[in-house]
């Protein structure tokens, strides 16, 4: 997955990834979600790396007016909404991960320029 690459490659850096699952709204349950992990875990060979928090309520989705999914929102160390990657008509994993990669890249080198003006 793009995600775990991502955890992996930039945890270093003061990165942390969160996934928050919506199938509340599919009034799919907690387990459902952790045996899919498991099962998806056992497939690929890897561990999910990053917490998977569920949203039962959809609140998350519904006050971010985000309606398509996967959306990928970074977010500063302040809390600001630094960006959102919603173009997922790529056609392979490769193009997936760079499109992810290319945010975080953006938002990391604003987080250093904001360390630095600090100093």
């Amino acid at each position: 997955s793009s995600m775990i690459t991502i955890q992996e490659k930039y945890r270093g850096k003061g990165l942390e990834v969160i996934s928050i699952n919506t199938d509340g709204e599919y009034r799919k349950s907690e387990q459902a979600i952790r045996d899919f992990i498991a099962s998806y875990e056992e497939k690929q060979g890897t561990k999910v790396n990053f917490p998977v928090l569920y949203d039962e309520s959809n609140w998350l989705a519904l006050a971010m007016n985000v309606n398509f999914l996967p959306t990928i929102v970074t977010v500063d160390r302040n809390g600001k909404v630094h960006n959102i990657y919603r173009r997922f008509g790529e056609e392979n994993e490769s193009e997936i991960l760079q499109g992810i990669e290319a945010i975080v890249k953006e938002l990391l080198a604003a987080g250093e320029c904001a360390a630095k003006g600090t100093q």
